[in-house]
């Protein structure tokens, strides 16, 4: 991994958002040949005010590198300062031979005390995708499920169907499951056994393993990741398909919400409903029907000149 740090004399008490995705931790599982690393740290107290990673492939970097959002993580508004930031790295990477950049941010259900405008920088908007959460509350799951989601609840309910939090997973097993689960509706894996494992053996605090069991058998196992303190995002879902009927989606998703309240979560993040902005129309309905927000996640591109 190539790391560039650029000194500003600017500091400030606010603390950059910490999303997982971007951390140094998570860059280190990553190909270290292609990832090129930015730092905007305080010259007085060697603080990072900003931070942003891109995957350099041929003459395009893109960021983030294999996660579902990367964007530029910042805890000061200083506009000019982020400009000049942004421009540096703008250098370095056309030095390298890139002449397109392209960000894929996190969702704007994010809020943050400080935002950067990449239009304000020259940077276009490609597409944005649609992206669904939960705020966490005082509401529970079902109060936010719609009319057809509590029925599917309920008869879950009715079946005996108990979700559990698999706090030490099989993680041969749990990926043999999801994969048996996912192809047999021909839906991709978009990670390997390898990878799994070893994110998970590095990062156990990171990770959570959801099921839901009929009697002993598996037949819904979600994965989790936490993003930061305040968020957990949905990483991967899979179910029996010979319980479609059934559909013990719908639990796990109750399951995970009384989760994050035990754990202060104030998001639970499902992910997107779309592919390069284009909506996935029974995905996105079933995320809605779940009580689902939708908001936009941007991902942002720029011709380098």
């Amino acid at each position: 991994m190539k790391e560039y740090i650029i000194n500003t004399p600017f500091d400030t008490q606010d603390e950059l958002p910490n999303y997982f995705f971007n951390s140094d931790e998570y860059l280190s599982l990553q190909n270290q040949e292609t990832i090129f690393n930015f730092k905007l740290v305080s010259e007085k107290s060697n603080k990072t005010l900003a931070r942003i990673h891109f995957n350099f492939d041929k003459e395009t970097a893109f960021n983030p590198s294999r996660a579902p959002f990367g964007g530029l993580e910042i805890c000061i508004s200083n506009f000019e300062i982020l400009s000049s930031f942004l421009k540096r790295i703008e250098q370095i990477l056309q030095s390298k031979g890139c002449q397109r950049i392209e960000i894929r941010n996190w969702p704007n259900a994010f809020q943050n005390i400080h935002s950067f405008s990449f239009e304000q920088n020259s940077y276009q908007l490609l597409y944005s995708d649609y992206n669904y959460h939960h705020e966490i509350s005082a509401f529970s799951a079902i109060e936010l499920f719609l009319k057809p989601e509590k029925k599917r609840f309920r008869k879950c309910q009715r079946e005996g169907f108990i979700f559990e939090y698999w706090e030490k997973p099989d993680l041969n097993l749990a990926y043999d499951i999801l994969f048996q689960f996912r192809s047999s509706k021909n839906i991709p894996l978009n990670i390997s056994k390898e990878q799994l494992i070893n994110s998970v053996s590095i990062f156990p605090e990171k990770y959570y393993f959801f099921t839901i069991k009929d009697e002993n058998k598996i037949i819904g196992i979600s994965v989790c990741v936490e993003v930061n303190e305040s968020i957990l995002y949905h990483f991967c879902l899979a179910t029996d398909p010979e319980y479609y009927l059934f559909s013990p989606s719908v639990m796990l998703y109750e399951g995970i919400y009384r989760f994050c309240k035990t754990k202060n979560y104030k998001i639970f993040d499902f992910g997107t409903a779309s592919i390069s902005g284009q909506k996935q129309i029974g995905l996105s309905n079933f995320k809605v029907k779940l009580g689902g927000i939708e908001t936009l996640k941007p991902t942002y591109f720029k011709v380098l000149s």
